[in-house]
């Protein structure tokens, strides 16, 4: 069997007038400067060995700490607590690390605090009716910073009447008006009233059954409170419930569109369209934002993709206004305000003809930049398709074309820049003795990167 070689397409043949010995003349002497070039940029890529490791700073900044429970500001205003298990929560904060907490009582010894929920149980029967108890905490980091607590006030009571918080149960998120129910497991004593607590604030009193009092959260800051109820008998006797945590959240999340910018861009159906947002929860370092909650909508085709960073394609054609949408874990939503955009059935320009065979291949490019390179085998990119264009090659050091972002695209600020200056990306290519990428080369570079640098079909060109 006789084989024939494939005929070179004629957008890859290369476009020297004349006799054919003058072609290949030219030619030899194009292969001896592109691997001037090549050495050139290999040089360059060498120049600045990166830095062996992390630099560290070094870690002077204490770490913050506070009680969640008990809370009391001060002996007239002490935290009501009773049991043998008393839950004394301490939240311990530092930006890189809380290597201990450890709390004191009444000046005492200090005992160890366990981690990472920094919580202790203390026994309070074994102290007097009615006194009233002085805690403070220190935490430690890694570097043996120390932070201190303001001190805060406790009030024990364990010979009244048990009452126990029913609702809400306990981590919950609550928002709006949340009724709070006790009730009184043992024998019903003769209740003269039951006083309601969030941290230190007393926040209602009721005076007859049923023991339900609604707490509008609304007037409450927002933040982890830690419920308790203190029930007195007609003879004065004082019982306290087991705290319970809650986390009241009334905030709406806040959702902003980073990019595109909003001003009418344009994307070809085909092509990628990045999108980028900001959300924020006044609870978010506590309870965060799943990914899943963050959706991108568009007008004419509902959701397109979720997290705060998300890319589309495959748009229907047409004007769209796309939203960011949040919600949190308390089931509030927050938008953003709406942004146009326009997606194109084509691209302006394709990416065979415009980009590959006017520009890429025009100028050379892919002599050097191809995992085939005999003198250069590992060279940092692979130009010579969409794919390795879009992925970055061989290599994730820059992305080679980012979709929408021209001043992000690696290739087109080498091919735009005159001085080192004026690029990020080294050196401008391709040298001056090869054929150059004119403006209006470049102005096709740039409206198809802002149109989502879209693929032709088939993505490879033949």
């Amino acid at each position: 069997m006789i084989s024939h070689p494939k005929p070179t397409p004629e957008w890859r043949k290369p476009r020297f007038p004349g006799p054919r010995s003058v072609t290949l003349a030219l030619l030899a002497a194009i292969g001896l400067v592109l691997g001037s070039a090549c050495s050139e940029w290999d040089r360059y890529w060498d120049e600045d060995d990166p830095p062996t490791g992390p630099v560290t700073p070094t870690d002077r900044t204490p770490p913050t700490v506070s009680f969640l429970a008990p809370s009391g500001p001060d002996s007239a205003h002490a935290t009501p607590v009773s049991g043998s298990t008393y839950p004394v929560a301490i939240q311990a904060e530092d930006s890189v690390g809380v290597a201990q907490v450890s709390l004191t009582i009444d000046g005492g010894p200090a005992v160890d605090v366990p981690g990472p929920d920094w919580t202790l149980m203390w026994d309070t029967t074994i102290l007097d009716e009615a006194s009233t108890h002085r805690l403070e905490a220190t935490a430690v980091d890694a570097a043996g910073n120390t932070g201190t607590s303001g001190a805060v006030y406790a009030q024990v009571f364990n010979l009244g009447p048990e009452v126990v918080i029913t609702s809400p149960p306990d981590s919950a998120l609550v928002k709006g008006r949340l009724p709070i129910a006790v009730d009184f497991p043992g024998a019903a004593p003769d209740i003269e009233k039951v006083e309601f607590f969030a941290g230190i604030f007393p926040v209602g009193e009721l005076t007859t059954p049923p023991w339900t009092y609604e707490l509008d959260t609304r007037l409450l800051p927002t933040s982890r409170y830690v419920l308790t109820a203190k029930a007195t008998t007609t003879l004065g006797s004082v019982g306290v419930s087991d705290p319970v945590q809650v986390y009241v959240n009334n905030g709406v999340p806040v959702a902003e569109i980073d990019f595109p910018a909003g001003d009418m861009d344009t994307v070809a159906t085909r092509g990628i369209l990045v999108l980028e947002g900001t959300v924020s929860d006044t609870e978010e370092d506590e309870i965060p934002i799943p990914p899943d909650q963050i959706i991108w909508r568009s007008s004419v085709d509902g959701s397109i993709g979720t997290g705060r960073e998300t890319q589309a394609q495959y748009l229907t054609v047409g004007t769209h206004a796309i939203t960011l949408e949040v919600t949190n874990a308390w089931g509030t939503t927050g938008y953003s305000d709406p942004i146009p955009m326009e997606v194109l059935a084509e691209g302006t320009y394709t990416f065979c003809d415009d980009i590959m065979r006017d520009i890429i291949e025009w100028s050379m490019c892919t002599f050097c930049h191809n995992p085939n390179t005999s003198e250069w085998p590992s060279m940092e990119y692979d130009l010579r398709t969409y794919s390795g264009l879009i992925t970055g090659g061989l290599t994730t050091a820059f992305p080679i074309v980012a979709p929408g972002r021209p001043e992000a695209s690696f290739l087109y600020n080498k091919i735009t820049a005159e001085t080192t200056e004026e690029t990020w990306a080294g050196d401008p290519m391709p040298p001056d003795q090869f054929p150059p990428v004119f403006p209006f080369l470049q102005e096709k570079m740039r409206v198809w990167i802002l149109e989502g640098a879209a693929p032709d079909d088939p993505e490879e060109c033949n």
